[in-house]
């Protein structure tokens, strides 16, 4: 219903081995990720010059479901220290992101599940898809839509370790969708390659079933990526 390629598959006896094989072939081209502009409509201030955003009535209606959010209050005071910081949406989006970055240390949580934005913040630290659901809940809180991403991060200076990785994007009218990388702070470039986007996490998941039976599973990935 959002647009995500998916494919099923089942079985009708016993397996002992499930294999999914995936190849694809990029043509990727340097992209400036601040080369875009915002509908001044979008950005409000008030008399106290606080800043704040709104959509029209057409597009709130499409993106409700991007900005449903339960924040708390430890939550909403950081988003409202960086609303009053900011001059603008871009600034907002800049310094949030990367506030996440210093604050949190980015860890690999290889145990299923998301933390909740509070344990993240709590902690200060969490995996790619935790860093990413606590930047999620702080623009919707602010009235940004946003959605959680799926896809890889290619470093052209790592010749292996390229997993599975998460970040958010954000809408701006005008702009659209604009990538921003908690994990690192920084906006997404050509080096991002998104395989699914959803306003729930859940959505994204690479792999995803159930069996029946008095059996276990293990999952097993592993991931190439290289220049040709």
């Amino acid at each position: 219903m959002e647009g995500n390629l998916f494919q099923q598959v089942w079985f009708d006896q016993e397996v002992e081995k499930f294999e999914i094989n995936t190849q694809m072939e990029l043509t990727v081209f340097p992209v400036n990720p601040f080369e875009f502009i915002i509908e001044k409509s979008f950005e409000k201030r008030n008399e106290a010059g606080e800043l704040s955003f709104r959509y029209d009535e057409e597009k709130q209606a499409y993106l409700r479901p991007f900005l449903t959010h339960d924040s708390s209050g430890n939550i909403c005071d950081l988003a409202r220290q960086f609303m009053g910081e900011s001059t603008n949406a871009v600034d907002f989006l800049v310094k949030i992101t990367a506030h996440i970055h210093h604050l949190c240390t980015h860890i690999i949580r290889e145990d299923p599940g998301i933390w909740s934005p509070q344990k993240t913040l709590s902690e200060k630290k969490g995996s790619c898809r935790d860093l990413a659901w606590l930047l999620i809940t702080i623009l919707r809180g602010v009235g940004i839509a946003s959605r959680f991403v799926s896809g890889y991060a290619y470093n052209p200076d790592l010749e292996e370790n390229h997993e599975l990785h998460a970040w958010v994007e954000a809408y701006c009218p005008g702009a659209g969708w604009i990538g921003l990388d908690p994990s690192l702070g920084l906006l997404t470039d050509a080096g991002y390659i998104p395989l699914a986007a959803s306003f729930l996490p859940h959505l994204t998941l690479p792999v995803d079933g159930t069996y029946t039976g008095n059996y276990s599973s293990h999952l097993e990935s592993s991931v190439e990526i290289k220049e040709l």
